[in-house]
């Protein structure tokens, strides 16, 4: 995977979508349910419980989508019962829910996920390049 921890700071759209492109360059060839497709492109994140391995580096890009951190944090209470990491207390760890969220968000929409949800996938150049395709478009991420 492509290093951002050390990239220019980003909105929270831009970076999600770059880390969801490197990661399906990494995974090419992988096979996954096209529903838990999201899962498998965010494994390595989640189980480092960080994407930048340095605190004050998830501080910075939490300063930078304060927004967005406030809209995953009320969509994390609806939608789960709680916000399982608290960003002032582990700032890693609820970005990196940011992620797996953005990520699921941005891969919800692409028809070829939609068509093939219960079914295993694999991932190919043209899958890859019609999630391109898709997220192109999207200039902000909804929770």
């Amino acid at each position: 995977m492509k290093n951002l921890e050390n990239a220019t700071r980003q909105n929270f759209c831009e970076y999600t979508k770059e880390f969801l492109l490197n990661q399906l360059e990494d995974y090419k060839g992988c096979k996954s349910y096209a529903c838990d497709l999201y899962i498998l492109l965010t494994e390595g994140i989640n189980a480092n419980g960080s994407a930048t391995y340095s605190t004050y580096e998830a501080k910075e890009h939490l300063k930078e989508w304060f927004d967005e951190a406030g809209e995953y944090f009320e969509y994390a209470k609806m939608n789960f019962g709680e916000v399982f990491n608290n960003p002032f207390e582990n700032p890693e760890a609820f970005m990196v829910e940011m992620i797996i969220q953005g990520v699921s968000s941005l891969l919800s929409d692409v028809p070829t996920i939609l068509k093939k949800w219960n079914d295993e996938i694999r991932i190919t150049d043209k899958l890859i390049e019609e999630i391109k395709e898709h997220i192109s478009t999207i200039n902000e991420i909804e929770f």
